[in-house]
């Protein structure tokens, strides 16, 4: 097994990048030609909330990246509703009547039922409950993987590439605040292992799967009062299709990799109001039935004004879209937003020139 030692997404994407163009193989998949490597690659990351990748020859969609992370948290297998930040989604990935079938929030939330209870599993809530009860229970496991509705069964568009979730937590004593009152202060953290048998290292470990599972993480880190501690993502079989090899710029990322390792904009914390009403904003915002009250900081201040900025791009309104990122609070994501826009404008321009 090869082992990535990482910062944050911005630190391991060109070591990936190296290691697969270095040791991979050219092989044949379902989706076209790719360049694989042959052994099991392990990406840990010390800090996970470090989450934007802000190489531009990547050019890794902000919008997409964290409302589709929060589509997630909602439990939604509604595919149209990621259409608004990436037009084709649904046509792509979707089945008949735009349901996404391997749906990781569907199957976190409700797509497994319990005979006993004779209810559906909300597998986040239930290891929530589990991990406050004994935060150091090592049997908290959450599954994607469905053996008799993916194993084999011919004919879907999307079946799950991260199968199962592995949880838990320690405690230690933070350096700047270990002793209270004579005695030593400690706090849990929770530490979150994934496992994926089959992960496209351009559009699924370096740029979806690293904001999807570490806001995942984060969310229960926030439930449970505990920090956020290590991610690790297991890839079983990694690899680079040749198509978006035009995403691959090994200066690009090493150059990157220079300016938002340590100097990583803001402090990536998505989650700091609303403990005991989050997950019930987070659903009201995907079905457009905002509650009463005052968002989640999160909805409010950066998926709303991303949800704008995705409409005036499509419209060409650069102007408007601009406005919208600066509404954004969250640093790392504003920043990303701004480039991500500025990347679309000038090629629109340049366009236009010729």
């Amino acid at each position: 097994m090869k082992v990535i030692e990482a910062r944050n997404v911005n630190d391991a994407w060109p070591q990936a990048i190296d290691y697969i163009l270095s040791n991979g193989t050219r092989r044949q998949s379902r989706n076209g030609d790719v360049i694989s490597v042959d052994v099991p690659v392990a990406t840990v990351y010390q800090k996970p909330m470090e989450r934007v990748l802000f190489d531009p020859v990547r050019d890794a969609n902000p919008l997409f990246h964290l409302n589709e992370a929060l589509w997630m948290l909602a439990g939604s297998d509604n595919a149209y509703w990621l259409d608004q930040f990436v037009g084709d989604f649904s046509k792509r990935f979707s089945e008949e009547g735009g349901r996404m079938h391997g749906a990781y929030g569907k199957r976190w939330r409700s797509w497994f039922y319990s005979v006993t209870k004779g209810t559906s599993i909300d597998q986040l809530e239930e290891a929530i409950r589990l991990l406050d009860n004994d935060p150091y229970d090592r049997q908290v496991v959450i599954s994607m993987w469905d053996a008799e509705a993916d194993l084999g069964v011919p004919g879907l568009k999307d079946r799950p590439c991260n199968t199962h979730i592995y949880l838990r937590a320690d405690r230690y004593a933070p350096s700047d605040n270990g002793i209270i009152d004579g005695a030593p202060h400690y706090v849990h953290h929770l530490d979150m292992t994934v496992c994926c048998r089959s992960n496209d290292a351009v559009f699924g470990a370096y740029g979806a799967n690293v904001v999807h599972f570490s806001v995942l993480q984060e969310y229960l880190a926030f439930r449970l009062g505990f920090e956020v501690g290590t991610y690790t993502q297991i890839s079983n079989n990694l690899h680079i299709y040749q198509d978006s090899l035009n995403k691959v710029d090994l200066d690009s990322a090493e150059k990157n990799r220079l300016h938002f390792t340590e100097g990583y904009i803001g402090t990536g914390k998505l989650f700091s109001s609303g403990r005991n009403s989050l997950y019930e904003e987070i659903k009201a915002y995907i079905k457009g039935d905002p509650q009463n009250g005052t968002p989640a900081d999160v909805i409010d201040q950066c998926a709303m004004p991303m949800a704008i900025i995705a409409s005036a791009v499509r419209q060409k309104n650069w102007s408007a879209a601009k406005h919208a990122a600066s509404h954004i609070v969250f640093d790392d994501w504003r920043l990303a937003s701004e480039r991500w826009i500025d990347r679309r404008s000038q090629a629109f321009r340049s366009m236009g020139e010729k």
